[in-house]
């Protein structure tokens, strides 16, 4: 039975698709999500008394209905938004009434509590815990939201050092619906580490701590999948589509080839938010618990680099419409079906060649760790271009790891002239010639293996992969001293760590 005063934290990661773009909306194709250092946290606790309770007033000027208990409450906090709070009453066992008279409607909170307590219902304890009331508060690291008007309140240039000067949890200064996000799947995090921390919270599932294995292979397989579906489903009503999912998976799983789920999996439950029935509310038992029987088809690969490898990411102040960007390259799709499959085809066995490329170097360095050690050693200090070269001239083990490293480097170029074509193509701008520019700079630094644009491509963002921390220092510089883009650092780096229990 859970403790009336316990306290649950539950944290899950952003993503980076690396390989996939596009193709990772057909089952017939994967793709390759790392997830990132940089998390969201779900903090929840019953509400202990009516003192509790924020006067809403106080805070952004709205005006509060009085609640003589905290009973079937529920508050939600996000105190990095100027207007992130809401208050609901819980009727009819899991449906949400807003007691704020101005509050705003915000459907990714709304949907994810309700289909949450809808999944909780029926145990035993609910309404037990569901009547003293929740007291939730929702964070996300700086790295999910631009901070280039944090630094200038503060007069601090854009870069490393002044980032890792800002507080954890900076405030943006804005409302939800205008802050600049940096596209590490924000609405996915939240999502997934809210519906992990109320099923959690109800004891409906259970996680790995940080004090424990973050893998998914040494946690409850089971919770994770449940929290998965759950979180799929919540997301995909919030959107008011069924997307691909590979960021709502990379925040439960954490780093993983992602090969997506059908969409006729839960097309039957996307009008289920209109109803409240029992009945509907069943099938949304039965469709996302694996305990019975829900049956899922989408395929996760654990992935992780290999270990001393490292990943930089940057926000890119220009700013693209991925919606946008995905309609019109399906519409082309559609139009010339036999060309864009050609394309999709050759791009997909490049993406495949990068992940096991991949997975090579990391059973390379398994077998033979000072070898690796000692081929990175050199190849830190030398652009990739170079590393063909040096493979001819060295030891047989080391001239394998080399090998190994020159195949991943020139299949991400494949990958990256691909991108390209469909750019043109398609008309539209999946790697701008600006982006190529910068790129191409990035990828010619001693010790880079890839540098590329994220998911679908555009003005957003770029990754930087380097077979050493050390080699950060060149890429640095680039990003400081290019003209032709304004290029936010981000302290984020690659995180094979799945959703978990924070202690």
């Amino acid at each position: 039975m859970k403790s009336t005063d316990s306290t649950i934290t539950v944290s899950a990661p952003g993503k980076v698709l690396v390989t996939g773009g596009y193709l990772v909306l057909d089952r017939q194709y994967s793709g390759l999500v790392i997830a990132t250092s940089s998390r969201f946290y779900c903090t929840i606790k019953p509400l202990a008394s009516p003192s509790s309770i924020p006067n809403e007033s106080k805070l952004t000027g709205s005006t509060t209905t009085s609640h003589p208990c905290p009973r079937n409450m529920i508050i939600v906090n996000s105190p990095q938004f100027l207007d992130g709070h809401w208050e609901y009453q819980v009727q009819d066992n899991c449906l949400l009434k807003p007691t704020c008279v101005d509050q705003k409607s915000n459907n990714y909170l709304e949907i994810t509590i309700q289909y949450a307590l809808a999944a909780c219902s029926m145990l035993s304890t609910y309404k037990t815990i569901i009547h003293n009331g929740l007291d939730v508060t929702i964070q996300g690291h700086n790295d999910f939201y631009s901070q280039r008007e944090e630094l200038k309140r503060k007069g601090l240039p854009l870069n490393y050092s002044s980032l890792k000067q800002l507080p954890p949890f900076s405030p943006t200064h804005t409302t939800l619906s205008e802050v600049h996000k940096t596209g590490l799947g924000s609405s996915a995090a939240m999502i997934a580490s809210l519906t992990g921390a109320l099923l959690v919270y109800f004891e409906a599932a259970s996680l790995p701590s940080t004090t424990q294995s973050t893998s998914e292979s040494n946690s409850s397989s089971n919770s994770l999948r449940l929290i998965h579906n759950l979180a799929q489903l919540s997301h995909c009503l919030a959107q008011g589509k069924v997307g691909s999912g590979f960021d709502v998976s990379a925040a439960v799983r954490g780093s993983h080839s992602y090969k997506r789920f059908s969409p006729s999996i839960i097309e039957p439950l996307m009008s289920l938010h209109s109803s409240a029935s029992q009945r509907d509310y069943a099938l949304l038992i039965r469709t996302i618990n694996p305990f019975l029987g829900g049956e899922w088809d989408d395929e996760c690969i654990p992935f992780e680099l290999p270990k001393g490898f490292s990943m930089m990411l940057a926000d890119i102040d220009a700013g693209s419409s991925t919606p946008k960007l995905v309609s019109q390259v399906l519409a082309w799709r559609n139009a010339k079906p036999d060309e864009a499959n050609a394309l999709w085809n050759e791009l997909h066995t490049s993406n495949q060649k990068v992940e096991k490329g991949l997975h090579h170097l990391v059973q390379l360095q398994e077998d033979d760790g000072k070898a690796f050690e000692s081929a990175i050693a050199t190849c830190c200090r030398l652009a990739g271009s170079e590393w063909e070269k040096l493979a001819m001239k060295s030891e047989s083990a080391e001239s394998t790891v080399i090998t190994a490293l020159c195949n991943v480097y020139a299949t991400f170029q494949s990958v990256r002239k691909c991108l390209r074509d469909m750019s043109q193509r398609a008309g539209v701008p999946i790697e701008p010639p600006e982006q190529t520019r910068l790129l191409d700079v990035c990828q010619s630094q001693p010790g880079v293996l890839m540098a590329g644009i994220p998911g679908a491509g555009g003005y957003d963002a770029i990754f930087v992969i380097l077979v050493s921390d050390g080699a950060r220092n060149g890429v640095e510089t680039v990003w400081a001293a290019t003209t032709v883009m304004n290029v936010g650092p981000l302290l984020a780096t690659a995180s094979d760590g799945c959703m978990k229990v924070e202690s």
